[in-house]
């Protein structure tokens, strides 16, 4: 797989939220492979260099999490990236869109964090279709793949969360590949940016909606286990993925 200079990855980095799933290890010794999936924002922010280095990260398939509104208002770049495969679900709504979030009638940062953590628990099966395309996809090697929603925070985060889950790789990793959002400014992205300022009392109301909170990950997967029992289970009983078909996406993406 190509590589690309380290200065156009930090670009995409502080651009759209983009970095790469591979180098982290796994329980049997084995690393995610360099250049198969890749995880980002949407990819709105585009300028000549930014669709420059979109172009040198090859990506053959683009997995889109939003739903309908989100894409006519941002649409994916994904000819212009050299994508052949790009796949979407058509709805009107999705839990973890944070525009929606943001002009909701949350009253304090306490019921903002609440609702943050029941739209964690919930994820892994309001996003089932997209589940269960990402996984055949990777295990069918239509790589380098890309997924995305808006903030590449949420919906994205759980989905590469349950990715690397799968391959074994451990929590620690889990959890740095998602807190590693928190470097990227949500607020001051194209997709998210206000005309108008936000007010000191509302920003404070609007603190957990971009947090990159370790507990929402945590809610996601003590969710996971306690409605399907184990990540295998939901694999296996909710997204049809079998234990040969989990041995070839980590034949796929595992490298000693």
């Amino acid at each position: 797989m190509k590589s690309i200079p380290t200065a156009s990855v930090l670009s995409l980095a502080r651009a759209v939220n983009l970095r790469d799933l591979g180098g982290m290890p796994s329980r049997d010794g084995r690393r995610v492979r360099i250049g198969r999936v890749y995880r980002s924002a949407a990819l709105t922010a585009s300028t000549p260099d930014l669709d420059a280095n979109l172009r040198q990260l090859g990506i053959r398939t683009v997995v889109d999490l939003r739903h309908n509104l989100e894409r006519a208002a941002h649409p994916s770049p994904w000819e212009a990236m050299g994508s052949r495969d790009y796949w979407c679900h058509d709805h009107d709504a999705a839990r973890g869109d944070l525009k929606s979030w943001i002009r909701s009638h949350n009253s304090s940062a306490a019921s903002m964090r609440a609702a943050m953590l029941e739209t964690y628990r919930e994820l892994p099966y309001a996003q089932i279709e997209a589940h269960r395309y990402l996984f055949n996809a990777l295990i069918d090697g239509r790589t380098p793949l890309l997924f995305n929603c808006s903030a590449g925070k949420d919906r994205t985060g759980v989905a590469a969360a349950i990715v690397l889950a799968a391959l074994g790789v451990e929590e620690d990793a889990i959890l740095a590949d998602y807190l590693a959002t928190a470097a990227f400014d949500l607020a001051a992205s194209r997709v998210f940016r206000r005309d108008k300022p936000t007010s000191p009392e509302r920003a404070a109301i609007l603190l957990p909606l971009f947090a990159t909170d370790p507990t929402y990950l945590a809610a996601m997967f003590e969710s996971l286990q306690r409605r399907a029992g184990s990540l295998e289970s939901y694999l296996h009983g909710t997204l049809g993925i079998d234990a040969a078909r989990l041995a070839g996406l980590r034949d796929q993406l595992l490298e000693r």
